[in-house]
């Protein structure tokens, strides 16, 4: 193959990945532009019949955790979220979970109207919080997003700097109280590493490095 045949190829395919990549940048900005439409404007509310999510969530509660599919009726949608969310609905991590439930599940049913959907859906099921919610499901885009733009870069930091750079990332979108409550089980997680690899660098004999051990791990649990 000569070198300027290969050298076409080679502008060809760079042409086609960097095609590649400004359709899945516009992709993401076309989600975050849909997002805020929705949530400046949301859709009108759906009629649900009370009386049979609350006889559907009784049922389910009892044969355990019900699961999405996409042969459920309104009323059974709006059952599976309360009976799989409702009790600790107010928590943010659970709020985080709720949010990629439902993105899996929507996108795979509605298609192009997934975010419309998820706003009824949540109104429905969670009417007090579900503004709120959608605000939240927001900023998770926003910071799944930036992930993805960044991902090379953070993938070469070290641990306790892209540990930093993420926490400066998510008290910026979520604020400091939430992000702490969304990432309490890493945070947790991180100082009990930092303890671990400071004792195991200080002296000391092994029995004083074990009561360190479980001093550290009792402090952080």
């Amino acid at each position: 193959m000569n070198k300027t045949r290969l050298f076409f190829i080679s502008a060809a395919v760079a042409a086609v990945l960097a095609i590649g990549a400004a359709f899945l940048l516009l992709r993401s900005d076309d989600t975050l532009d849909e997002i805020d439409r929705v949530r400046r404007h949301p859709p009108a509310s759906r009629t649900v019949d009370e009386n049979e999510v609350a006889r559907l969530v009784e049922v389910m509660n009892e044969e355990g955790s019900p699961r999405f599919s996409d042969d459920l009726t309104f009323e059974q949608m709006v059952a599976v979220l309360r009976a799989n969310y409702g009790k600790n609905i107010k928590n943010r991590w659970v709020q985080i979970r709720l949010i990629e439930d439902l993105i899996r599940s929507m996108k795979a049913r509605f298609g192009e109207a997934w975010i419309e959907e998820m706003y009824v859906t949540l109104k429905a099921a969670f009417p007090d919080l579900a503004d709120d919610i959608f605000e939240r499901f927001e900023k998770y885009q926003q910071y799944q997003e930036w992930l993805e733009k960044n991902r090379d870069e953070l993938a070469g930091m070290s641990r306790e700097e892209r540990q930093e750079i993420l926490n400066e990332k998510r008290n910026e979108l979520f604020g400091e109280e939430v992000a702490a409550e969304i990432w309490a089980g890493e945070i947790r997680n991180e100082k009990i590493a930092t303890s671990l690899k400071q004792i195991d660098q200080s002296g000391g004999d092994l029995n004083q490095k074990l009561s360190s051990y479980k001093a550290a791990l009792n402090e952080a649990l």
